[in-house]
Parts: C-alpha cells; sequence; structure tokens
C-alpha cells in the first residue's frame, strides 16, 4: 500500500509496529518538509486488521439490534411499555460495569483473551434473548441482555488492538480500518432485523 514520503519496512516478527515508534520518530525528527514517512504494513499486520474489522462488524451488528428489538422483546415478555427501556439500559450498565475488568484482563493476560471473553459473552448471551423472549422469561431476558452487554463492553476494545499494532503515524488509518467493520455491522443490522 503506498503511502507519502520515505519508505521504512516496519521490523520482523520480534518487534511490534509500536515498537518501532521511536525509530519512526527519530528518523523524521528533523524533516518539517515532507513531515510523512513511507510505511510498509507487514502481511500479518493487514491480515489481523481484517480479523479485527470483521469482528467489529458482528459487534455492530449486534449493538444496534438491541435498540431496535430490545424494546420490543421487552414489551412481549411484560405487556409493559414502561420497561422498554430496560434492554438499552441493561447493555449500557454492563458494558459500564464490565471496562475495568475487562482492561486488568488484558493487563495480565493480553489483549486476545480479553476479546475473546468478551466474544465469547456476547455469543452465550445473544441466544438467551431470543430464549427469554420465546419462554417468555423476564428474568432469563434481562439476565442475557446483562451478559450480551458485558460481550459488547468487552470488545470494544478491538479498535485499541488496531491502534496497539500500527506506529503513531498511522495508529488513525489502523483503527480507522477496524471502524470501518461497525459500519458495515450496522448497514446489515436492519437487513437481519427485517429478516
Amino acid at each position: 500500500m503506498p503511502f507519502f514520503g520515505k519508505k521504512r519496512s516496519l521490523p520482523d516478527s520480534g518487534e511490534t509496529a509500536a515498537d518501532s515508534n521511536k525509530a519512526n520518530e527519530n528518523q523524521t525528527a528533523g524533516n518539517t518538509v515532507s513531515g510523512s514517512v513511507k510505511l510498509k504494513i507487514p502481511g500479518i499486520i493487514k491480515k489481523n486488521t481484517a480479523r479485527l474489522s470483521l469482528s467489529q462488524a458482528f459487534v455492530g451488528t449486534g449493538t444496534q439490534m438491541i435498540p431496535a428489538l430490545g424494546a420490543l422483546a421487552i414489551l412481549q415478555v411484560t405487556h409493559s411499555p414502561a420497561l422498554t427501556g430496560l434492554g438499552t439500559a441493561m447493555i449500557s450498565i454492563s458494558r459500564f460495569m464490565v471496562s475495568y475488568p475487562a482492561g486488568r484482563i488484558s493487563d495480565k493476560f493480553g489483549r486476545k483473551r480479553a476479546l475473546t471473553i468478551g466474544l465469547l459473552l456476547g455469543m452465550l448471551g445473544a441466544p438467551f434473548i431470543g430464549l427469554g423472549v420465546v419462554w417468555s422469561s423476564f428474568p432469563v431476558l434481562v439476565a442475557a441482555f446483562f451478559v450480551f452487554g458485558l460481550g459488547m463492553g468487552m470488545t470494544q476494545q478491538l479498535r485499541v488492538a488496531a491502534a496497539d499494532m500500527y506506529p503513531a503515524s498511522h495508529r488513525g488509518m489502523g483503527t480507522g480500518f477496524v471502524l470501518m467493520g461497525s459500519l458495515v455491522g450496522a448497514m446489515f443490522a436492519p437487513a437481519i432485523i427485517a429478516m
């Protein structure tokens, strides 16, 4: 992928792109005219960015379905319009509650494990939301919204994982690719809801 300015390759698998930031900054220091660095992104970073973007698409789809269908699910089970905002509230509360533990897990065990746990929680909570409606079980539905929200909260680290892979001069690009996945997911959510 062509960039503008000088050409510089990232180091092999022993170092990450973040490790090469100082070398990148030292190379461009004092070069105020061109200012940009031509950087060759390794294939492994491109593959990981594509994977993160695909994961973010699924997260985006799930996140968009809660405001659209959560109120209907609560109404179906409780028959109370006053409680229709509970699904979105449960997602927001659980995302807030999981933010610190998710960071702690990432620091202790690595971001990959935290993301995996988040995706598994999301996949566990999603079918139980449907089962809560089928069984007309309010406690199952609320617990499922909570577990799904924990998963969605942990997977918000996908964009941070992308930023970690890229040097400082290209972090915005890496994060933008992952967030584009969220946009794709948000575009497909209405089609899935219509099914």
